[in-house]
């Protein structure tokens, strides 16, 4: 009788062994590129972004042609990520012109992230005209569809390279040397009129409004049409390779 339960013993070791064998030696393996399972409403960020300020923007008196760039290595991934940035990059009146561009690039990518975002970096009254002219610019309609809206607006795209900027990405940003800075009794503030360099449309540079309202730590845009203005088609065989 023992010898038969030794045997059966035996038996079952020798099972679990080899099912503990078959599964580590077939491990899962997963596509990168499949997302059908994928929580995208939140994506996890790796590396801190790298970003600088080249040049100054005057808060508070209107300098005609003033100009400064913001350099960065990538977009924000979270809505989390994109509030630590703008705490440190939204304090300055270009700082504020970029995390537009990052808001806006952002809710192509996801939807409801970017619309957390631009809602961050924006004056309320500004939000619903910007999120129903994406709607339609990163839509599905291949005729009108711009999914490089936004990088036509980094330095070294073009309609001719598929709007494939230079590295480290770079926007440009200038006073409006014909609007004059206007005070705001709403806002206990200016409204700054900039400009921002773009290389997609038939004017070079388009208008973006910010304020930073009284108890705002933070400059916000008030109108910004010329960053939702439709840009150029991509060039013929050209491929737009996406942003960082």
């Amino acid at each position: 009788m023992m010898h038969k339960i030794i045997l059966i013993f035996t038996a079952f070791v020798m099972f679990v062994l080899l099912s503990c064998n078959k599964e580590t030696s077939n491990p899962v393996v997963t596509n990168p590129n499949d997302t059908t399972n994928v929580d995208t409403t939140d994506p996890v960020s790796t590396n801190p972004i790298q970003w600088s300020f080249v040049g100054n923007i005057n808060h508070d008196t209107w300098t005609p042609g003033q100009e400064a760039k913001v350099i960065f290595d990538r977009f924000p991934k979270t809505t989390q990520e994109f509030k630590e940035l703008q705490d440190k990059m939204g304090k300055e009146p270009q700082g504020a012109v970029a995390l537009e561009i990052m808001a806006m690039e952002m809710y192509r990518r996801n939807v409801s992230i970017g619309t957390e975002c631009i809602k961050l970096a924006n004056l309320s009254i500004n939000v619903n005209s910007i999120l129903n002219r994406l709607k339609e610019l990163f839509g599905k309609d291949v005729n009108y569809a711009r999914p490089y809206q936004m990088a036509c607006f980094l330095l070294g795209s073009s309609p001719e390279n598929g709007y494939n900027p230079s590295k480290p990405y770079t926007i440009e940003v200038k006073v409006n040397p014909t609007n004059q800075y206007e005070n705001s009794a709403q806002f206990e503030s200016k409204f700054l009129h900039l400009l921002i360099k773009s290389n997609g449309h038939d004017n070079a540079q388009q208008i973006v409004t910010i304020i930073k309202p009284a108890g705002s730590p933070n400059f916000l845009v008030s109108n910004c049409p010329g960053l939702y203005y439709q840009c150029k088609k991509i060039g013929y065989g050209q491929t737009f390779n996406g942003l960082n």
